[in-house]
């Protein structure tokens, strides 16, 4: 679904950029990867603290590129991310990303991202109150780029779709 939802992403940025043109563009998709349960000893949901680092693949959009090979090719990239020690990268470049990104203010750090907690599993009654729907969105603003932070709840997903002004443009 991951994979599905960042090649639909990089399809709708891609046709924005080319504005509906046949060409091939070079686009970038950045995904967070939830450490929590790759540190020794793991760390439980219930302390506190950032513990996320990100996967970023790159991919060429060619005139013809079928949809589901986009799928495949990012999550074989998420996959080889997963299994090496590279996610532990990112946390320890985050100052040189900040400072990059105040240097530079209308670069963004990827064409799209995706975040996606996947099935919420918790209640939906609270006695006389009941959850219809949940939804969350992401501290955008630092990474200026096209975001939608996804969550499936009763078996509906919900879409937030975030920007901003230097992403747009």
């Amino acid at each position: 679904v991951h994979a599905a939802l960042c090649a639909a992403m990089l399809f709708a940025a891609g046709r924005k950029i080319t504005l509906g043109k046949k060409t091939n563009v070079n686009l970038s998709c950045w995904s967070p990867i939830n450490l929590r349960n790759r540190l020794q000893p793991n760390i439980s949901n219930e302390h506190l603290g950032v513990l996320v680092s990100g996967d970023i693949s790159c991919h060429n959009l060619r005139r013809n590129t079928p949809f589901w090979d986009l799928a495949r090719d990012r999550r074989q990239q998420m996959k080889i991310s997963l299994e090496s020690e590279r996610v532990f990268c990112l946390p320890l470049l985050t100052k040189l990303l900040i400072n990059f990104l105040l240097a530079y203010p209308h670069q963004v750090f990827s064409t799209v991202g995706v975040t996606n907690i996947g099935r919420v599993k918790i209640p939906a009654n609270y006695g006389v109150f009941e959850l219809e729907e949940i939804s969350f969105v992401t501290a955008n603003a630092a990474f200026r780029g096209l975001c939608v932070a996804v969550l499936t709840f009763e078996e509906k997903m919900v879409l937030n779709f975030m920007f901003s002004e230097p992403a747009i443009s």
